[in-house]
């Protein structure tokens, strides 16, 4: 019985993996067709590296917020004592950027020209 039950979690958590590659594939997709032909290898270049580039900056933000909060002896945000930490006001940071990068999503999301396969952008715009 034991037995079933984790092969069948085995075999669900292998269709959410395969799934989830199938996802980034699609959004890979869609990023190739909609850059210039001359830019695709700089285009998925520039795409991937995003991700490490955001680990840079979520590394760098805490350094930053601990480095500021933690002046002239005070606990830091992040401190050990989870009764004197503040990580609420970590999370609200955080909640902020997050509405920040969405109103700018939407912003560009409005102004963006689907690239329709086999149609020539500029001879449509002429």
């Amino acid at each position: 019985m034991v037995v079933l039950a984790l092969e069948m979690e085995l075999r669900e958590s292998g269709e959410r993996r395969e799934e989830r590659r199938k996802k980034e594939r699609e959004r890979e997709e869609f990023f190739y067709d909609q850059v210039p032909n001359e830019l695709r290898s700089m285009g998925l270049a520039l795409y991937l590296s995003i991700i490490g580039v955001g680990s840079f900056l979520s590394g760098f933000l805490i350094s930053l917020i601990e480095h500021f909060t933690g002046k002239d002896g005070h606990e830091t945000w992040f401190c050990d004592n989870i009764n004197k930490a503040h990580l609420d006001y970590f999370y609200w940071i955080l909640a902020g950027l997050s509405v920040m990068g969405f109103t700018l999503f939407i912003y560009f999301a409005k102004s963006y020209i689907y690239n329709h396969k086999g149609v020539d952008v500029e001879q449509t715009y002429k």
